[in-house]
């Protein structure tokens, strides 16, 4: 596993780690409906994360790094696109608290900047 599969790998953890936990204290406090709210706002990033890593870690380590940057761009473009479809599906036809939906959506987003720093090889 390279390095940048082994990023968005500890990103995707970390994702789902503080997808549950905000799952658990949402439904602990308020209920199923905040806690399933929850659940599908960390579940759209953890999906969109997932669909980057694969988008541009498809071609492989080895490949030119104009095809490399190419599928980045074009990985973040469709991230962003596969975001905006699954929130607008799951306001449109779920049932669903808007603040633990979108708390848990930014804060599983924060673990790209909280995973970073371990990802980092010493040189």
């Amino acid at each position: 596993m390279g390095s940048g599969t082994r990023t968005a790998a500890m990103v995707i953890g970390g994702q789902i780690g503080v997808t549950l936990a905000i799952v658990g204290i949402a439904g602990w406090f308020w209920g199923a409906k905040p806690a399933w709210s929850a659940a599908t706002g960390g579940l759209i990033s953890i999906v969109t994360t997932a669909f980057f890593a694969l988008r541009v870690f498809m071609g492989g380590s080895d490949a030119p790094l104009n095809v490399i940057v190419r599928s980045f761009y074009a990985g973040e473009v469709q991230k962003l696109i596969l975001t905006a479809v699954l929130f607008y599906a799951a306001i449109r036809w779920m049932d669903l608290s808007f603040l633990p939906l979108f708390i848990a959506y930014a804060v599983s987003l924060l673990m790209y900047w909280v995973v970073l720093p371990f990802s980092l090889e010493s040189r």
